[in-house]
């Protein structure tokens, strides 16, 4: 058999249960926010924003040197309930993330990430029936133990056998693009500039007002690779050989060759993808996100600071696929002596269906006060 048939049952989810609270076993990817770990990042997200890359134009800013985008701690930890193990055999889906930023993240800062797990709940989902909710909370502290955030995660845990059956999305097909669809897409890719040093002033934003959209895709192999490789989510050759002695769960049987691969392989093989019931390799989830979280700096400039983005995954994003990032202001506000602004955001398929929905606070400079 492609995937096994491995069971979600009470034992092993009181077992999970019992995990609550305790530290997690973590193994961090990068720890440090160099320059080419921050590059590599941002490149396999797509976001050019010379306050990441350009250290001329960073000197400039208010920082005095570059700095990493928020979601680069994606590359830090990724903020998962799959860091909590259990339930073995059964696949792992990610499900959003909801994260509180403190700090910048300033180049060479050393990131020490620590999680636990937080919740485990049970639910009846459509696409695999008995499923289990894992949520995870990582905290990241610099060098100085100064908290730069907070990164909640949750992975939906569903049974493999049942996914396949159910067949939720099998009916998904490839979509085929018009000249006029893919020359949008091209054209939206270049003329996409972060905002940067021209300042968005509170006083000047109004409720509804919208983001200026960003394109992402379609999606390829290479976009996945890229962004695999910026995270460290892989297992190969020797390492690969030792985590399938401690974790078997984690691993199937190439159909065709025999070898074992790990389940990550849905991310890139349709074959792997197809046997959880999804009709071709999809993306990590994360990677979207972060792309939600370049929408909001190319809008919000260099002066401003995204304090806090939650996005819950609805649909995978398959390969061929294309997001639309959007968003709109849904509320201006004040505390203490700083300015806020809600958005809500999202990803938009070339379907018009929503992939991914959220939430985010940006706080914004304001002509009242000379800065944040």
């Amino acid at each position: 058999m492609l995937m096994d048939s491995a069971k979600i049952d009470s034992a092993g989810i009181e077992q999970l249960r019992s995990r609550i609270g305790v530290e997690l076993r973590i193994k961090q990817f990068n720890t440090v926010a160099t320059q080419d770990n921050i590059k590599k990042f941002v490149e396999s997200v797509g976001d050019g924003n010379p306050l990441w890359l350009d250290p001329t134009y960073a000197q400039g800013t208010r920082y005095g040197s570059i700095i990493a985008p928020p979601t680069f701690l994606y590359s830090v930890l990724w903020p998962s309930g799959a860091l909590a193990g259990g339930l073995p055999g059964v696949h792992s889906f990610h499900g959003g993330n909801d994260w509180q930023f403190f700090k910048p993240i300033r180049l060479n800062d050393r990131i020490l990430a620590s999680a636990r797990l937080i919740d485990v709940t049970e639910k009846q989902s459509r696409y695999g029936g008995r499923s289990v909710i894992v949520t995870v909370e990582v905290n990241y502290k610099n060098q100085f133990d100064e908290l730069v955030a907070i990164g909640k995660g949750w992975s939906i845990r569903a049974e493999r056998e049942a996914g396949r059956k159910r067949g939720k999305y099998l009916g998904i097909t490839p979509y085929g693009y018009t000249t006029e669809e893919i020359q949008l897409i091209e054209q939206n890719c270049l003329s996409e500039q972060p905002r940067g040093a021209k300042f968005v002033y509170w006083d000047d934003i109004v409720e509804g007002d919208k983001l200026p959209p960003l394109a992402k895709g379609p999606l390829s192999l290479e976009d996945v690779e890229s962004f695999i490789s910026a995270i460290g989510c892989t297992a190969t050759l020797f390492f690969r050989v030792k985590l399938f002695r401690r974790h078997p769960g984690f691993f199937y049987r190439d159909p065709n060759t025999n070898c074992w691969e790990a389940v990550s392989g849905v991310n890139i093989y349709d074959y792997a993808a197809q046997a959880v019931g999804i009709p071709r390799a999809y993306d990590l989830g994360s990677q979207r996100i972060s792309w939600l979280g370049h929408l909001l700096t190319n809008w919000m400039g260099d002066d401003g600071f995204l304090e806090k983005l939650y996005v819950k995954l609805q649909l995978p994003n398959l390969y061929g696929d294309t997001q639309w990032c959007k968003g709109r202001v849904s509320h201006k506000y004040t505390r203490g002596e700083h300015f806020f602004v809600d958005c809500d955001v999202w990803c938009e398929n070339q379907r018009r269906e929503q992939t991914a929905v959220g939430t985010a606070t940006v706080r914004l400079p304001s002509r009242k006060v000379a800065a944040l």
